[in-house]
């Protein structure tokens, strides 16, 4: 990729390979197979074949946005705080509905013949938006805003996890999914809801028995919410062990097209120091600016590499070492040291009961920015590709004539 304009976009080169990428993803999960065939068999033969597989995709991700903002929008940082039960209902719906869409949009695609990698870079690009959205959902209803470190532990190891998937392809030269992955920790998300609309919110905080050396240890019992977070963290450190120990020694730290498996890791790493130096400064006061520290250091640095290398793989490029996707952790924490220099304190900084107006500038003013950060070189690129390719974003170019459509013959 090459610096242009204020943000990277794909090369000439880059764009001739992707021209000539094709779609290729090995394995299935379990619940992802019947998923699969529903969209197949059932949705996709009833849908217009003038309709573009990029809004089936949109419309599903803007369905979860939504449901998503609402959770998190409404967490005001307090242990008292509960999703209601109708909020948990349409969450779990906006879910559900975004799982069957992402998997009608590429039947949709075949049926139409409108099958192209424009497509494949919206389906998995709205996909590492969607996980910071889940992620940062989950943590509403466990109510880890109030216990932040596992806030940030949460949000940090579940992008990790999904760029590592991708990493995975970048390196190997094809997606890759196990009998239990991404489709099946949705659907474990909407169970989870469902529990706290069944059982109420104290079920997670149910106290268990406890061994005497762990309670004195904890200074309080095992709750049910601990040992869901802790097989959470075991399944994510194992699936990045996993990852990064196949690109070191299988693979050598070479990607199938030539490239430096490693060159990812150099943003990756700076993002997660500094959300981590971010955290330690700003401590326990971040819950009247949550949504803003989770937009600026949790979550669009995360998406933005992600969209990297999903576009390097397709176009067997190199990921940049650096990008102003780091800017934004990188200004908050330089502000918060200098607060910290001029003597300030965190309650007087970013207190709850001091807010200065400085601070709402701050965190407001970093948080637009990552957005309109990730907005323009997203966009920029969508558009550089489509008019490469000759494909419209939204709608089916007249050309597209595709095969007879089956679903029993054209499996997903």
């Amino acid at each position: 990729m090459k610096w242009c304009g204020l943000r990277y976009v794909l090369t000439g080169e880059e764009l001739a390979h992707l021209r000539n990428h094709k779609y290729d993803c090995r394995g299935k999960g379990v619940i992802e197979k019947q998923v699969d065939r529903f969209a197949r068999e059932v949705l996709v033969p009833r849908l217009p074949t003038t309709l573009a597989p990029n809004v089936i995709t949109l419309a599903g991700f803007l369905v979860h946005l939504a449901a998503a903002l609402l959770v998190i929008l409404n967490d005001h940082g307090s242990f008292s705080y509960r999703v209601p039960n109708w909020t948990c209902g349409l969450y779990i719906g906006s879910l559900v509905l975004y799982g069957v869409l992402d998997s009608a949009d590429g039947a949709q695609a075949r049926r139409t013949g409108s099958s192209s990698p424009l497509g494949e870079l919206f389906d998995h690009g709205f996909d590492a938006i969607t996980m910071s959205l889940v992620l940062a959902s989950l943590c509403s209803l466990f109510r880890y805003s109030y216990f932040s470190v596992r806030l940030v532990l949460l949000m940090l190891g579940g992008n990790l996890v999904f760029f590592c998937a991708h990493w995975s392809s970048y390196v190997v030269g094809y997606l890759r999914f196990g009998s239990v992955d991404a489709v099946e920790g949705q659907y474990a998300v909407c169970v989870l809801f469902l529990l706290n609309m069944l059982l109420g919110f104290d079920f997670f905080w149910f106290e268990l028995p406890t061994p005497v050396f762990v309670e004195t240890f904890l200074q309080r019992r095992i709750e049910t919410a601990d040992i869901i977070f802790l097989v959470a963290c075991i399944i994510g450190v194992v699936i990045i062990t996993k990852t990064c120990a196949e690109v070191c020694f299988r693979h050598g730290c070479a990607t199938f097209a030539g490239q430096s498996a490693l060159a990812p890791l150099y943003q990756v790493i700076l993002c997660v120091a500094l959300a981590a130096s971010n955290y330690l400064l700003v401590a326990y006061f971040i819950f009247d600016f949550l949504p803003q520290f989770i937009l600026i250091t949790l979550a669009m640095p995360f998406i933005k590499i992600t969209w990297m290398v999903l576009m390097c793989y397709m176009g067997k490029g190199v990921v940049p070492r650096l990008d102003s996707g780091c800017l934004p952790p990188l200004l908050l924490t330089c502000w918060f040291l200098l607060m910290r220099g001029m003597g300030g304190t965190h309650t007087t900084v970013i207190g709850r009961d001091s807010i200065l107006p400085s601070s709402t500038t701050v965190f407001n003013s970093l948080a637009v920015f990552s957005v309109l950060d990730f907005a323009y070189f997203a966009l920029s690129n969508i558009w550089l590709i489509s008019r490469h390719l000759g494909v419209p974003v939204l709608s089916i170019a007249p050309s597209a004539a595709g095969p007879a459509y089956s679903p029993l013959v054209n499996p997903v």
